[in-house]
C-alpha cells in the first residue's frame, strides 16, 4: 500500500481535507468536476440551500455514472459476442 497524503479541496466555499494515495491532480479533477456541476445547478435554478444544490449535483452525477456503466456493460456484451463468434469460427476450421 502506498503512502497516503492529505489534499485540500474546496466545495461550495467549504474546505475539506482528503486523505488518499491517489495523484493530487486526479483529486483536483474530481473537485473541479463537482464544483462545475454545482455551478451549473446553482446558475440554472433558484435553489439557495447548499444541501439541496449538492444533493441535486449528486443525483445528476449518479445518473451520468449509471448511464456510462450501462453503456460499458453493453459494449462488454458485444465484445463477448464477437469473441464467441471468433472462437466458433476457429473451432470449425
Amino acid at each position: 500500500m502506498s503512502d497516503q497524503q492529505q489534499i485540500k479541496i474546496n466545495v461550495l466555499g467549504t474546505e475539506y481535507k482528503v486523505k488518499t494515495d491517489k495523484d493530487p491532480s486526479e483529486i483536483h479533477k474530481i473537485e473541479k468536476y463537482l464544483n462545475n456541476k454545482i455551478g451549473e445547478i446553482s446558475n440554472n435554478t433558484h435553489i439557495a440551500s447548499s444541501l439541496k444544490i449538492t444533493t441535486w449535483a449528486a443525483l445528476f452525477i449518479a445518473e451520468e455514472f449509471l448511464s456510462y456503466k450501462e453503456k460499458t456493460q453493453q459494449h462488454a456484451r458485444k465484445v463477448d459476442d464477437i469473441i464467441e463468434k471468433i472462437d466458433k469460427t476457429n473451432l470449425e476450421t
